[in-house]
């Protein structure tokens, strides 16, 4: 009898705990999960604010006219108005008889280069760049056209220039802006040669050294050479960042330290990393890796990084928030 009681009271006590338990677990509330921040800003906001920094503008005259373009840098232009589709309807007499206008956008260093967004690549060749050049002539703010088979002249100033320079015409393609041959021949390199010059006007004589090279483009123009290095001592390189940095708000450039040259690097929303595209980067070469992000509403934010280049690369950055001028200036340092 005293047993069966002890067995009542055991199970009687079990089921109490039971049920306390059972009512805890009904009453459990989690806590509430956050939803992922989601990243906004927009890159195209940064190279928008610097449209125009590079450019200069210069009038030319009517019809008939021969004149020595002058850029900051000291790059000369030859024009002549042989070498232009003018329109049927010029007017001579429009603004002091000068109504056509050039803009020439000059990217001389690797900061103006990443602030242009033209990088040294032709074809996932490496390349070291002189300058870069973009040449737009317009009448009335129309475009006008060099005539078949017409070229510019351009004088590129270099108190050292070397053999074997090119020139290459620019573009988009699919893993950002490319450089093509201007000539398409491997084989040779006389598109831009060395050469000194010399210009008399009515006050002074005008003496330069440096590249002459001809080009039947009024569009992206380069004065490069090729940095090749052996295959197997290439690799490739990737920087990763926090989870807010992505392929819509930040650019991402690795740039050579010991030369003019600047490879962009593309955004991949699989493996949440910027990397350059095309494995030609030289082991051991020093280089700077640079981070650019737009946060929404002119919120910027920049990163950089020295290196040493090992196989198969990757560098973290801390992207910190920067004002716009303070990017610029520090672009421009390098």
């Amino acid at each position: 009898m005293k047993r069966s009681i002890f067995l009542f009271l055991l199970a009687l006590a079990a089921a109490f705990i039971f049920d306390a338990c059972q009512k805890d677990v009904d009453e459990f509330i989690p806590n509430p999960v956050e939803e992922p921040e989601v990243p906004i800003g927009d890159i195209g906001n940064f190279f928008k604010a610097l449209e125009g920094d590079f450019d200069t503008s210069h009038d030319l005259p009517c019809q008939s006219f021969s004149e020595l373009v002058i850029l900051p840098s000291g790059t000369i232009i030859e024009v002549r108005a042989d070498q232009f589709e003018l329109p049927v309807d010029i007017d001579c007499n429009a603004n002091n008889g000068r109504p056509l206008k050039m803009t020439v956008t000059e990217i001389d260093s690797k900061g103006e280069i990443i602030m242009g967004g033209k990088q040294t690549v032709s074809n996932g060749r490496l390349l070291e760049s002189r300058a870069e050049y973009r040449i737009e002539v317009t009448y009335g703010g129309k475009p006008v056209r060099l005539k078949a088979g017409k070229q510019l002249r351009i004088l590129v100033e270099d108190d050292n220039p070397v053999q074997q320079m090119e020139l290459f015409y620019g573009g988009q393609d699919a893993n950002g802006f490319n450089w093509e041959q201007a000539d398409g021949d491997d084989n040779t390199w006389d598109g831009a040669r060395p050469s000194e010059w010399a210009f008399q006007d009515s006050t002074n004589t005008l003496f330069g050294f440096g590249y002459e090279c001809f080009s039947d483009s009024l569009n992206w123009i380069n004065v490069d050479i090729f940095k090749d290095v052996p295959e197997d001592q290439k690799t490739t390189a990737c920087v990763e960042l926090p989870e807010i940095f992505t392929n819509t708000n930040t650019a991402a450039f690795l740039v050579f330290d010991d030369f003019n040259g600047v490879v962009g690097m593309v955004g991949d929303s699989a493996t949440m990393q910027f990397c350059e595209p095309y494995g030609l980067v030289p082991i051991g070469f020093n280089v700077t890796f640079i981070v650019i992000s737009e946060q929404g509403e002119d919120n910027y934010y920049f990163g950089m990084a020295s290196a040493v280049i090992e196989e198969n690369h990757v560098e973290y950055i801390q992207p910190q928030m920067m004002s716009l001028d303070a990017i610029k200036d520090i672009l421009m340092g390098l």
